[in-house]
């Protein structure tokens, strides 16, 4: 069912069936609300369409704009975009933190953190010659691992990235910027 919102952003359904339901709202230039278990008759919803953030990232190399991949990853977001010219701009993003990491060849940034709480929110990743890890996850009688799954964090947790590997498999992680990381293995 749809239906409209007055000029005071009230809204109303009628003729319901039985709930729960989950109820969503949208507007132009505005991120989609979403409220879950309503039940019909019982107190109002409010839905707060909140105004879409923007993340603009630079990325550069001794001082000058250079081409590199961006991985963002977040609550809300996990993708990996290019930045193109060493500029790269990404609309329509939920408020919240976002870790970002940049690389290019043998080049990569120190991760990250930002808040997007403004509208426009600006940040410039310096990347310089970076490292790899390499792993094989073996268990306590140095035999493969069956299919680890594979987290890489910053020293304050935030995800950097995460790899399925295969049994045995030699996974290189990076290139990775000086600094201290975390990794984390899981297996079923």
């Amino acid at each position: 069912l749809e239906t409209q919102s007055d000029g005071e952003g009230h809204f109303s359904f009628s003729e319901l069936g039985e709930g729960p339901f989950a109820v969503s709202a949208v507007a132009n230039g505005k991120l989609p609300a979403l409220a879950r278990d309503v039940e019909a008759g019982g107190e109002p919803v409010t839905l707060v369409l909140k105004k879409a953030r923007t993340l603009e990232v630079r990325t550069v190399f001794e001082g000058k704009p250079v081409e590199a991949v961006v991985a963002i990853s977040g609550d809300h977001l996990t993708r990996q975009l290019v930045a193109k010219n060493g500029l790269l701009s990404v609309n329509a993003l939920y408020p919240g933190e976002l870790t970002l990491v940049a690389s290019a060849r043998e080049l990569a940034s120190v991760p990250t953190t930002v808040a997007l709480s403004k509208d426009l929110t600006q940040v410039t990743l310096t990347l310089e010659r970076g490292g790899t890890i390499a792993v094989t996850v073996l268990d306590e009688a140095d035999q493969p691992v069956e299919k680890p799954q594979l987290e890489l964090r910053t020293r304050a947790q935030e995800l950097i990235t995460k790899k399925q590997a295969g049994t045995g498999e030699l996974v290189v992680l990076g290139p990775l910027a000086v600094g201290e990381y975390q990794l984390f293995v899981s297996a079923t």
